[in-house]
C-alpha cells in the first residue's frame, strides 16, 4: 500500500456481519464506483464483491489487502438497491451479504466454484474479431467439460479472467448455470439414468441402499418419479433444475458410481407466443369509481389498499393504473404470490403492454435472469419503445435493478407466500415493497378480496388509503355457499370415500351441464400417513418428528420437510402384520376417488407433485382453460386469483384441517382460503355453487363465509388480537435455537430466555418446542419476543443480537445455528 491509495468497503456474498475494506490505487479510481464488481482476495482466494463505499479513511488495527480487479467498467447495482439492502438487512436481522446473495443472480456474483457453460455455435469470424486473451480463454472453455471459474483463474491470472468472463456472459457465450444461448437454442448440462439403471426393481434396491446418503437418495427419487410419470427412463434432467431444487450435491457420487450420466445437449429456447396487442379494457361504473378513487387516495396516500370482492375486476383497475404509469415513462412492478398466476395475468398484461412486459422468478434459467437485469440496469426511461416497463413477478423481484419506478402493485396482499422462510432473508415482499416504494417516492396499491388483518387495521386507521369494490363485474352473481356436515354423513353411512351426498349431487350435475369443477384439498400425497391396523405403528422419517406421508403413484412414503423416502413396507417391522393401512387425503387420493365415482370425467391434478417442472403450470392451466378437463383437484394453489370462465362448482374437501390449525391466524387464514377458491365458481355467467365438507357446521366463522363478511371477521380478530397481545397491536421476533443434540438445545435457548427476560420481562415467551421438534436431524426449541408497536425494535433487535453472541461465545455452544425470524407467519 503506498500514499496514494485509497479505500472501499465491499459486501460479500456471505452471511458475515460486518463490511470489508481493501485499498485501491489512482490507477483504478477513474473506473472504481459505488455499484461496482470488483475482484477482491478473501480467504486467500478470488472472489467478486459489491463496492457500498468509496473513502480515504485508513482502517485501525490491521493493514488491507488490494484491489486485484474491477469487472465492470460500469457499476451493477444501484445506489437505491444498495440502500434497500440495507434496509432489509437491518429490519429482518441477517446480513448484508446474505442479502447480496439472494438479490444477484449466480451467473452475475461469478463465484469461483460455478462451472462454465460455452456456446459452441459461435462463429469463427466473431471470435476472429476478439482481442487475443479473449480468443484464449474461449478456446480453453470450448477443450474442458468440467471447466470451474477458479480454474481458469488459476490458469490465466485474476486481473483479467473475470472481465472477460463477464463480457462473454452477456454475450450469451458463457454461462454459469449450465445454459448458454445461441440464437434459437441454448447448450444446457443434463444427467440421465445410464443404460445398465433401466429396471425400476435395480433402481429400487439401489434407492434403498442410500439411507446413509439422504440427498443422493432424494435425488433418486426425484428422478424416478418424474422417469415414472413421463414412462421414459432415458428422460434427462437440466442440472440448473436439479440446483433449483438443491439437490446438485447428488449428482457427482451418483455419476461416479455408475447411476447417472451427465451429457451436454442444444435445448430450443421458447420464444415469447406473439400476442396482438389490443385497447384498454373498458371499466364498468363500479370499476371506474374505485379506479379515480384510488387516483384520489393516492394524492394524499403513499400506499392504498384496494379491497375488492372475488370476480370484482381488479386486474381492470390495474391495467388501467399501470397505463397511466407508463405513459409517463415510468417502470411498474407487479407483484403475486405464486408462480402459477404469472400464467394468465402475463397473458393479460402483454394483450395491452405487448413487449413492455416482463417476467421474473425462480423458475426461469439464471441466464434469463441475467438478461433481465442487465436490461433494467440500462433502461432509458426516454424510450418510449423501451422493454422492461412492467416487471411481473414473485417476491424476489423486489430485487430488480429498477430505474424509473412509478407504481407497485402487490396482488393477492394477505397471501404469506410473500414471506420468505428459508435461506435468510426472511422478508416479507409486501411489507418490502412498501419500503421499496418510499425509497423510490412511488405508489403502492396493495389489493385483495380478503385483506390481512394488519392491512385492513391500517387502512381503517389512516396509515393507508381504502377503496373497496363491492359488486362484481356486470353484476353476476356470487356463488351460493352451503355447508355439507360431514359428520352426519357419516352417521347415516352416507359417505363415499371423502365425499358427502352434497358435494357428489353437485359435481354429477355440473358434469351432466358440461361445466367445469374444482375441488380443494390442502395436502399433497396420498394418505396422510400409513398406520398398522394390529398395532398402531406409523413409519416416522429418520431425520424429523414426523410420519411420512403416502404417495401411491410410486408406492412410496415420503417425508415433506427433508425429503426422506422408503417403500411402503410389505408388513408392519413391529408385529409383522400385513394389515397396513394408509389414514386421511391427500389430493392424489381424491383425484383416484373421484375417478371412481366419474371413470368418464377427465381430470387434472395441480400441487407440488405436478408442476415441478419449469412450464407445467401453464400446461396444467391452460388445459383446464381450454375445456380439456372437467375436474381440477389442487392444493391451495388453485384458491389464488385464477380466473376460468366454466367452473360451476367448487368443493372444499376438509375445511376442518385448515380451521383448527395451533395458530392466532387460523380463522383468519380459513376465512381468506375459503372465500378465495369461493370465488373460482361462477365467474363469467354468475351464480355456481360452493360446497364447504366440515364436521363443524355451528362454528360462527362459517357464517361469515357465506355471507362473504370480512368487517365480521375483522371485527371478531382484531378483539381477539388486542387481548391476547399480536399485530396488529404487538410486533414479534422469533428465535428459533436448532443444534443436531436435544440437551445442548435445551441448555443454549434456557440460557438466551433468561437473559432477555431480564430485559423484556414479560415480553419474552418460551422456550418451548414447536409442533416439530426435530427437522432435518436438528432439535429446535422457539423463543418468542412480543413488544407493543411504540417499544424500540431495532433497540430490542440489537439486544437480541448482543445477547445471542454473548451466549454462542461459549466453546459448547459453537456450532448452535439460530434462525431470526421478524414478523413471522
Amino acid at each position: 500500500m503506498n500514499s496514494t491509495s485509497l479505500f472501499v468497503d465491499v459486501v460479500v456474498p456471505f452471511p458475515l456481519a460486518s463490511t470489508f475494506t481493501y485499498h485501491y490505487d489512482t490507477v483504478m479510481s477513474a473506473q472504481m464506483q459505488v455499484g461496482n464488481r470488483i475482484v477482491v482476495p478473501f480467504r486467500n482466494k478470488p472472489i467478486v464483491a459489491i463496492v457500498l463505499k468509496l473513502h480515504n479513511i485508513k482502517p485501525e488495527g490491521y493493514d488491507t489487502k488490494a484491489v486485484i480487479s474491477i469487472v465492470d467498467s460500469t457499476p451493477s447495482v444501484s445506489d437505491i438497491q444498495l440502500n434497500f439492502w440495507s434496509w432489509i438487512a437491518n429490519y429482518y436481522q441477517c446480513t448484508i451479504g446474505e442479502v447480496m446473495k439472494a438479490s444477484i443472480p449466480a451467473s452475475l456474483r461469478l463465484d469461483a466454484d460455478a462451472k462454465i457453460t460455452v456456446n459452441e455455435e459461435v462463429d469463427e469470424h466473431t471470435v476472429s474479431q476478439w482481442d487475443s486473451e479473449t480468443r484464449e480463454i474461449y478456446y480453453y472453455a470450448l477443450g474442458d467439460r468440467d471447466l470451474k471459474l477458479s480454474k481458469l483463474v488459476k490458469e490465466f491470472g485474476k486481473e483479467k479472467v473475470y472481465q472477460i468472463v463477464a463480457l462473454l456472459m452477456r454475450k450469451h457465450i458463457f454461462s454459469c448455470d449450465g445454459s448458454v444461448r445461441g440464437q434459437n437454442k441454448r447448450m444446457i448440462r443434463v444427467v440421465n439414468f445410464t443404460p445398465s439403471y433401466h429396471q425400476i426393481k435395480t433402481l429400487e434396491m439401489v434407492l434403498r441402499g442410500l439411507s446413509k446418503a439422504p440427498k443422493q437418495q432424494e435425488l433418486m427419487a426425484y428422478m424416478m418419479d418424474e422417469c415414472r410419470i413421463a414412462d421414459d427412463w432415458e428422460f434427462r434432467f437440466p442440472l440448473y433444475e436439479i440446483k433449483k431444487r438443491q439437490l446438485i450435491s447428488g449428482v457427482r457420487p451418483l455419476i461416479q458410481k455408475g447411476i447417472i450420466e451427465q451429457v451436454e445437449v442444444l435445448e430450443e429456447v421458447v420464444q415469447d407466443t406473439e400476442i396482438s396487442v389490443m385497447s384498454l379494457p373498458e371499466l364498468s361504473v363500479a370499476q371506474d369509481n374505485a379506479y379515480k378513487d384510488i387516483l384520489r387516495n393516492f394524492f394524499e396516500k403513499q400506499v392504498v389498499l384496494l379491497h375488492g370482492v372475488t370476480a370484482s375486476g381488479k386486474t381492470e383497475i390495474y391495467i388501467r393504473l399501470i397505463s397511466d404509469c407508463i405513459k409517463q415513462n415510468k417502470q411498474v412492478l407487479y407483484l403475486l404470490p405464486e408462480i402459477g398466476l404469472t400464467t394468465q395475468i402475463i397473458r393479460r398484461l402483454k394483450s395491452v403492454f405487448g413487449k413492455k412486459v416482463a417476467i421474473y422468478h425462480s423458475r426461469i434459467s439464471d441466464s434469463e435472469r441475467v438478461d433481465l437485469w442487465n436490461k433494467m440496469y440500462a433502461y432509458d426511461s426516454s424510450d418510449s419503445a423501451a422493454e422492461c416497463q412492467i416487471i411481473l413477478g414473485a417476491r424476489s423481484t423486489i430485487f430488480l435493478p429498477f430505474k424509473r419506478l412509478g407504481l407497485i402493485i402487490v396482488d393477492e396482499e394477505h397471501e404469506s407466500s410473500y414471506k420468505q422462510y428459508d435461506p435468510s432473508p426472511r422478508y416479507n415482499a409486501r411489507d418490502a415493497a412498501i419500503v421499496l416504494s418510499h425509497i423510490h417516492q412511488c405508489k403502492t396499491l396493495l389489493g385483495s378480496a380478503t385483506p390481512s388483518i394488519e392491512t385492513y387495521y391500517n387502512a381503517l386507521h389512516g396509515k393507508f388509503g381504502l377503496v373497496t369494490l363491492t359488486q362484481r363485474y356486470n353484476d353476476i352473481l356470487h356463488p351460493e355457499i352451503v355447508l355439507a356436515d360431514i359428520s352426519e354423513a357419516r352417521r347415516t353411512k352416507a359417505m363415499q370415500g371423502a365425499f358427502t351426498p352434497i358435494l357428489i349431487d353437485e359435481i354429477k350435475k355440473s358434469l351432466e351441464d358440461k361445466k367445469q369443477v374444482i375441488l380443494f384439498q390442502n395436502r399433497r400425497g396420498y394418505g396422510l400417513f400409513v398406520q398398522c391396523t394390529k398395532c398402531s405403528w406409523t413409519p416416522k422419517c429418520l431425520h424429523c418428528d414426523v410420519s411420512l406421508t403416502y404417495h401411491r403413484s410410486d408406492n412410496s412414503l415420503v417425508c415433506h420437510y427433508c425429503g426422506y423416502k422408503m417403500y411402503f413396507p410389505k408388513e408392519c417391522p413391529s408385529c409383522h402384520s400385513r394389515e397396513i393401512k394408509d389414514i386421511g387425503y391427500g389430493t392424489e387420493k381424491i383425484e383416484s376417488e373421484i375417478k371412481e365415482l366419474f371413470p368418464q370425467a377427465k381430470l387434472l391434478r395441480m400441487d407440488l407433485d405436478t408442476t415441478r417442472k419449469k412450464h407445467s403450470f401453464d400446461q396444467i392451466i391452460g388445459a383446464f382453460e381450454r375445456n380439456e378437463a372437467d375436474i381440477l383437484i389442487g392444493t391451495q394453489m388453485v384458491t389464488k386469483g385464477l380466473d376460468f370462465s366454466n367452473v360451476a362448482v367448487v368443493g372444499i374437501v376438509n375445511a376442518d384441517a385448515i380451521l383448527k390449525f395451533p395458530d392466532f391466524r387460523a380463522y383468519e387464514r380459513s376465512f381468506q382460503l375459503m372465500l378465495q377458491v369461493s370465488g373460482r365458481a361462477g365467474r363469467l355467467h354468475g351464480g355456481g355453487k360452493v360446497v364447504i365438507q366440515t364436521s363443524d357446521p355451528t362454528n360462527p366463522l362459517f357464517s361469515d363465509v357465506i355471507k362473504g363478511d370480512y368487517p365480521s371477521l375483522y371485527q371478531s380478530q382484531i378483539k381477539d388480537r388486542e387481548m391476547f397481545r399480536y399485530p396488529p397491536f404487538y410486533r414479534m421476533v422469533s428465535i428459533m435455537v436448532k443444534h443436531k443434540y436435544q440437551n445442548v438445545v435445551d441448555s443454549f435457548a434456557s440460557q438466551v430466555a433468561y437473559i432477555l427476560r431480564q430485559q423484556f420481562g414479560h415480553r419474552i415467551l418460551g422456550p418451548e418446542y414447536p409442533l416439530l421438534t426435530r427437522v432435518q436431524n436438528s432439535y429446535q426449541k422457539q423463543i418468542m419476543l412480543k413488544c407493543e408497536k411504540d417499544y424500540s425494535i431495532s433497540a430490542a433487535k440489537q439486544l437480541i443480537d448482543k445477547v445471542i453472541s454473548h451466549v454462542q461465545s461459549h466453546s459448547s455452544n459453537k456450532n448452535v445455528s439460530i434462525v431470526i425470524d421478524v414478523d413471522p407467519l
